[in-house]
C-alpha cells in the first residue's frame, strides 16, 4: 500500500511540473534608471522570444516614489503597437527587453502605467537610455517631455523548471535510497 502512495505522490509532483511547465520558461528581471531626476526600479517577468529578446509579461516597482501600476500590452506579435493619446499623438511600443546589452531597451521600449498620472510612461532608447512622459497639451514633441537615463538590469534568477527538476530528483532519489536500503539491511540480516 505505501508503494502505491508513493507512486500517486510522485505522479501528483510530475503532473504539477508538466502544467506549471509553460510558465516556468519566464525569468525574472530587475531593471533600475536614473537621470534627469527620474530613478527607476521595475521588476518584470519576461518570457524568452529569441536572440536575446525577451517579451516583458508583466511589470511592478515605483519610479521616483510612484508605484508602478501595470504594464500596457501589446497589440500585435510583430513590429511595434501603438497607443493613442488624447491630442492624436501616440506612444509606439514592443515591451522587449534585451538585457545583454546596453541601454537593455529599444526604440520601442516598454510601455507601463504609474499611479497618479492619465496616460502610460514609456522606457526607451534612441541610442541611449531614455524615459519619456507625456505631458499634453502641445503639438509632438512639445507634448512630450524625455530625459537621459542610465539603464541596467539585473541578471535572471535560476530557472523555476530547474528547481523543480532538482526537487523532484532529489525525492525520487530519496525513495529509492529508502526501499533499497532497507532491502539491503533486511537481507543482509537474514543471512
Amino acid at each position: 500500500m505505501k508503494n502505491i502512495t508513493r507512486l500517486g505522490v510522485v505522479g501528483a509532483m510530475v503532473l504539477a511540473l508538466c502544467v506549471c511547465a509553460g510558465t516556468a520558461s519566464a525569468d525574472e528581471f530587475t531593471i533600475n534608471f536614473t537621470g534627469g531626476g527620474f530613478n527607476g526600479n521595475l521588476d518584470v517577468d519576461a518570457t524568452l522570444q529569441g536572440s536575446g529578446a525577451y517579451l516583458v509579461d508583466s511589470i511592478t516597482g515605483t519610479v521616483s516614489g510612484f508605484p508602478v501600476t501595470g504594464l500596457v500590452a501589446t497589440t500585435t506579435s510583430t513590429g511595434y503597437s501603438y497607443f493613442s493619446l488624447p491630442d492624436g499623438s501616440y506612444w509606439f511600443y514592443d515591451n522587449l527587453l534585451f538585457p545583454a546589452v546596453s541601454p537593455a531597451v529599444d526604440a520601442g521600449g516598454i510601455l507601463f502605467t504609474l499611479a497618479g498620472l492619465a496616460q502610460p510612461v514609456n522606457l526607451f532608447s534612441n541610442g541611449q537610455g531614455q524615459f519619456g512622459i507625456y505631458v499634453g497639451g502641445g503639438n509632438f514633441p512639445k507634448d512630450f517631455f524625455y530625459t537621459p537615463v542610465d539603464v541596467t538590469v539585473t541578471a535572471p534568477e535560476p530557472s523555476t523548471l530547474a528547481l523543480g527538476l532538482f526537487g523532484m530528483v532529489s525525492l525520487l532519489a530519496g525513495f529509492a535510497w529508502k526501499r533499497f536500503g532497507n532491502s539491503a539491511v533486511l537481507s543482509g540480516q537474514n543471512a
